[in-house]
């Protein structure tokens, strides 16, 4: 009851911006005026439509057959190598909040025209209803790679009160129906509600020329929680015939212990068949402590996966929530690699401006200013240029721009996404009133082009992908009419991917274009023209990169696991957080 009470005083403190005064100011070096204005012509589809299906009610334990699964968040997306105009896709379709946790069933979203039009499908066998997953709780973190014959590969969380193993299904009729892979066994489960996996991304090496080609990856992190210690490192199987097998697992990351956890793997894959991940280092322990570095590494397999190169250090900053906030999200960083060269490529959300706290004896870190930046390798990872800043707001202004995602379209383009918060709140139907022109609170999908010929330079400013603002404190009709209580959950990725002449985007929004009277979370998909005359008339003139500047503090910093562990996805109040969710871990939905 104790760390429950500092935990709400936690959240009353995260809501207020008063508490955060930037210590300096710097010079804006680019005002990008034009950004509220530049979705002109951007349509935005919602394809989390409501789904009925089986889901588990969590009050009762029950399997509910026809569960009305109203919400979605938590989205990837990619593009058939054989067909640019065949996309897929998968998201949580959620059936219950319980504050930053949720029951959930993961679907596919399809399209076969470019993006027009979507259909969505539940993936089957893996759910309640099943004799074998009576305890199932809920699939999760879901993601979604299609290899050269149009064989759809999905990675999942499944989660039980007794563990929380990670398995990959397939299938071969564009995700009307599904077959376990791996004879049907799990590619990780440890048995145990203290080792447990988290957030599974699979990945196809998709090029001819590679020798690895037609190889399934699938990379997740591995969790042991003891006592005051959630030790995390990152794991990597493979499947060499389409997935009917998988290899025994490999440690890609170094072990963790009791000090240094690794979590939150992110991968990609050369042309020349070299595997790329990336993940980041944070603190094991659950108690305050003062450092939360939070290091993101790159290693590299020129073997297929089966060895592993020295990590090597990217980017750092600090383990941090975000000013005027109750929602929770902790993967920093994205990792692609160019397909018409090979330059591998990782945008990374550093915190710019940072205050520190004390609430009882936890030490809250809050971030006032975040940036997105851009590294560039040409060398496979072994050095890195000096990062652009992606976010073209003006440099002087309080703004927190976070969780940024990477793709390159064949032909060489370079494109970031991420949630951005320059705009102020709205006057709208999803906006909660008392947020009605608050700044640094409402959320936009901004997206920003690159040219990688030589090196990277931007073409024109930040676009605007969303057609609205939307307020991530409105819980919409699933979260109750007296808006947040707890922390709120929006989802820890989203996705992109391009073509040579489209960038697609699905990202997470409350708003309602007719389709979302609820006003609840769901994913929508923005199609952005990479030849769009907007584009083409900023790149004469525009110029969106910046130097990264370092971070500027006010007070002692506080350590914090970073991980998502039992159902409680740290971020702000992040230490204080994650021992709740251990306290509830065996009947809380892990994130």
């Amino acid at each position: 009851m104790r760390h429950m009470t500092l935990l709400i005083i936690a959240f009353l403190v995260l809501s207020s911006n008063s508490l955060l005064t930037p210590s300096s100011n710097r010079p804006a070096t680019q005002v990008n005026s034009n950004f509220a204005s530049s979705n002109d012509g951007i349509a935005n589809i919602q394809v989390t439509l409501p789904l009925v299906g089986p889901a588990t009610n969590w009050a009762t334990g029950n399997c509910v057959q026809n569960a009305s699964l109203r919400a979605g968040l938590e989205s990837t997306i990619a593009v058939d190598p054989k067909n640019a105009d065949h996309l897929v896709g998968t998201a949580n379709f959620i059936y219950q909040w319980a504050g930053p946790s949720f029951s959930a069933s993961i679907g596919t979203i399809a399209s076969l025209d470019g993006g027009r039009t979507w259909k969505r499908n539940l993936i089957t066998g893996l759910d309640c209803t099943n004799p074998n997953f009576k305890s199932l709780l809920g699939v999760l973190n879901p993601s979604i790679a299609i290899d050269g014959s149009s064989n759809l590969y999905a990675g999942f969380l499944a989660v039980s009160a007794k563990s929380r193993p990670i398995y990959v299904t397939q299938s071969t009729d564009g995700g009307l129906t599904w077959t376990t892979s791996n004879q049907g066994k799990p590619v990780f489960d440890s048995g145990s509600s203290t080792t447990i996996g988290d957030r599974p991304t699979v990945m196809v090496d998709d090029y001819p020329s590679s020798p690895n080609y037609g190889t399934v990856y699938v990379v997740w992190g591995r969790l042991a929680i003891k006592g005051s210690a959630a030790i995390g490192d990152v794991m990597l199987s493979k499947s060499s015939d389409h997935g009917d097998n998988f290899s025994q697992a490999v440690l890609v990351s170094p072990q963790g212990n009791n000090s240094i956890s690794y979590v939150n793997p992110v991968p990609a894959i050369g042309p020349d068949g070299t595997l790329y991940v990336s993940f980041a280092s944070t603190s094991s322990s659950l108690l305050p402590a003062a450092d939360s570095k939070k290091i993101v590494y790159v290693v590299r397999s020129q073997d297929g996966g089966r060895t592993f190169s020295a990590p090597i250090e990217v980017a750092e900053t600090v383990q941090h929530g975000y000013v005027n906030t109750q929602f929770v999200s902790s993967v920093y960083q994205s990792i692609a690699v160019n397909p018409s060269n090979g330059h591998l490529l990782l945008a990374f959300q550093h915190a710019a401006r940072v205050n520190s706290f004390r609430v009882g004896n936890i030490t809250v870190t809050l971030a006032s200013k975040t940036d997105i930046l851009l590294y560039e390798s040409t060398d496979g990872g072994r050095t890195w240029n000096k990062p652009l800043t992606v976010n073209d707001n003006p440099a002087d202004e309080n703004e927190t721009a976070f969780q940024p995602t990477l793709a390159a379209s064949p032909n060489g383009l370079v494109a970031v996404a991420f949630y951005d918060r320059r705009l102020p709140c709205p006057s709208s139907a999803w906006i909660m009133t008392n947020d009605t022109g608050k700044t640094n609170l409402c959320i936009d999908t901004a997206l920003q082009i690159y040219n990688d010929k030589s090196e990277l330079s931007a073409i024109g400013n930040n676009i605007r992908v969303t057609q609205y603002s939307w307020d991530p404190m409105n819980p919409g009709d699933m979260g109750g009419t007296e808006g947040l209580r707890a922390l709120w959950f929006i989802g820890d990725y989203f996705g992109l991917t391009l073509t040579n002449e489209t960038a697609y985007t699905s990202f997470t929004a409350n708003f309602d274009l007719g389709q979302n009277p609820g006003q609840n979370p769901q994913v929508f998909v923005a199609r952005v023209a990479l030849n769009q005359t907007g584009i083409e008339t900023q790149s004469q003139t525009g110029l969106s990169s910046q130097t990264a500047s370092a971070v500027e503090q006010t007070s002692p910093l506080m350590e914090e696991s970073g991980l998502i562990i039992a159902g409680i996805l740290v971020v702000a109040a992040a230490a204080l957080a994650t021992w709740v969710g251990l306290k509830r871990r065996k009947r809380s939905v892990k994130q």
